[in-house]
């Protein structure tokens, strides 16, 4: 079975890009040193990286493709993104037509680097099972929320590890324990897939 996990930073108020998408509240990182948070080693344990469109344009302003050596899929249905890096295919479908596709492939783990939109389209899929969320202690007062508000729908999810880092950041690392949708009054609860 294909596993979706969201690995996120997030300010304390659940912001994950300023008010004009600014990410300059970030801290800085050190990939090869230890105050990465993590993904350096997670990044090497998925098989593929999903992400929507300003994800993607944010990752082209890098130095360096970050995600080299993985195969990639941008959600957009905008078809003028330009010439794509390595391994990275541009698509326009939705969740279920994507998961169905990696299982096809075999691909066991796959990271949801980014955005909000994305991850909300894959939690109303109940195809996101985990989430790892770095909590920067600052707030933004606005921005980009961890998951696009979408009303009468939400999630139930299960601390698995929490981890004080010593950047001043928290780690959660969570599971998925049942999707929910309210119809009129009567919630419903969905157990995930």
């Amino acid at each position: 079975m294909t596993r979706i996990i969201y690995f996120v930073a997030a300010s304390l108020d659940g912001r994950i890009a300023g008010p004009e998408g600014e990410l300059d509240w970030l801290p800085p990182v050190d990939p090869a040193g230890e105050d990465d948070c993590g993904y350096r080693a997670f990044l090497d344990g998925v098989d593929a990286v999903v992400m929507g469109r300003r994800t993607y344009e944010s990752c082209r302003r890098l130095p360096a493709w970050p995600y080299a050596g993985k195969p990639c899929w941008i959600m957009s249905r905008r078809a003028d993104l330009g010439p794509l890096p390595p391994a990275a295919h541009l698509s326009a479908e939705g969740p279920a037509q994507l998961y169905r596709h990696w299982c096809s492939l075999g691909l066991r783990r796959v990271l949801l680097a980014g955005g909000g939109e994305v991850a909300r389209a894959f939690l109303d899929a109940e195809l996101l099972h985990e989430l790892v969320l770095c909590t920067v202690p600052v707030v933004l007062g606005g921005g980009t929320p961890v998951f696009a508000p979408r009303p009468g729908t939400g999630a139930s999810w299960r601390l698995k590890h929490c981890t004080c880092l010593a950047n001043g950041l928290t780690q959660a690392r969570y599971v998925l324990t049942a999707a929910w949708q309210v119809a009129g009054e009567q919630r419903t609860c969905v157990a995930p897939r």
